[in-house]
């Protein structure tokens, strides 16, 4: 009786030295391509980036100080551009006014400026002085609300002028998907960077002044238009933010701040009062000695920093004094105002 091999590990051994001689061992599948993000501003792409380290710049109320005898944007971040250029941020998000009026020398200006003087890609989260004219405004730049990562974190920009001081509709099933996704660890980025015009956190007691110290009179008026079950920050939003906080460092940045010297706050940053990773800030300049940027850096492991820039001086500001009795008493020496009062959220 004649013994022979077993055929199975003939038959292995065979498509093994098939495969080798025809140069197809067997390899893993190539990652997808990363989605290329391009600025409708100024038609510059972000940087690749894995997750290795990387900053951003955050401004808002860029056009500077109310007046057609103003320069437009900001003569302050004009000559704070040549220093912001050196710090090599991967993009420059504005926080909406980014312009005076909707008018083709406005334009013409800011556009200059993106590509000449701060040639970063440019994205922003639209304000009134834009959004006045919504459909122009999407035809040239496009919707007025998205997400796109960048370095392992999720970036989300929001409208905050379809509906004044609420995110609702649509554009809060939009958010709450984020949400979703952000708490989902599959989909979960390392950070979340959440972008608005109006401080729409800032109806809170705790975080109020933010608000008020902004633009007092159209806030009230606002809130005290609102229908009782319209959506709001507190009911809606903060719990789902806290939620995501809990396992993400979360950033809230408004920008309808900083006009006028005297009367309103250009730079806040505040800690959510029961999830300290979930931090409200914001910026805003109107072309004054004291006008800032926020530069935020995410390091490659840890949690992102940031600090304020003086754009004249170039000095560096810790945040953390920006969100102090000391700062906001400034505004509003006698605390809130006792109009304020009925239209707080208890958070």
């Amino acid at each position: 009786m004649s013994s022979r091999p077993p055929a199975l590990p003939i038959l292995c051994l065979a498509l093994l030295l098939g495969l080798v001689a025809c140069g197809e061992a067997p390899r893993a599948a190539a990652p997808p391509e990363p989605r290329v993000v391009t600025s409708r501003y100024n038609d510059l792409a972000l940087p690749p980036r894995g997750r290795e380290a990387f900053r951003f710049l955050v401004c808002g109320h860029v056009y500077g100080q109310p007046g057609k005898d103003r320069a437009h944007p900001a003569g302050s971040l004009v000559a704070g551009a040549p220093r912001l250029r050196e710090l090599g941020a991967d993009f420059f998000m504005m926080l909406g006014d980014s312009v005076y009026q909707w008018q083709d020398d406005d334009l013409a200006r800011l556009d200059r400026f993106l590509r000449q003087d701060l040639p970063l890609p440019a994205f922003n989260a639209a304000g009134n002085h834009e959004l006045d004219h919504r459909e122009d405004y999407r035809r040239r730049f496009g919707p007025t609300w998205y997400a796109f990562d960048h370095g392992g974190c999720r970036m989300v920009v929001t409208d905050t002028e379809i509906d004044p001081w609420s995110i609702s509709g649509d554009q809060l099933a939009f958010l709450e998907a984020e949400l979703d996704r952000a708490l989902d660890p599959r989909t979960r980025p390392r950070a979340l960077f959440i972008f608005a015009h109006k401080p729409i956190w800032a109806g809170t007691r705790g975080t109020a002044i933010a608000s008020l110290a902004s633009n007092t009179p159209t806030t009230l008026v606002v809130l005290a238009r609102r229908p009782p079950d319209a959506p709001t920050f507190n009911r809606d939003l903060r719990p789902r933010l806290r939620q995501v906080a809990a396992l993400i460092p979360v950033w809230y940045f408004a920008g309808d701040v900083g006009a006028f010297e005297e009367t309103t706050l250009h730079l806040f940053m505040a800690r959510d009062e029961k999830a300290p990773a979930l931090r409200y800030l914001a910026v805003g300049i109107g072309d004054h000695d004291r006008d800032a940027v926020i530069e935020v850096v995410v390091p490659e492991t840890g949690e992102p920093r940031a600090r304020g820039i003086e754009l004249r001086s170039g000095r560096s500001l810790d945040l953390e004094d920006y969100g102090s009795p000391p700062w906001l008493d400034r505004f509003f020496p006698a605390g809130l105002p006792d109009a304020a009062l009925p239209y707080l959220e208890d958070g």
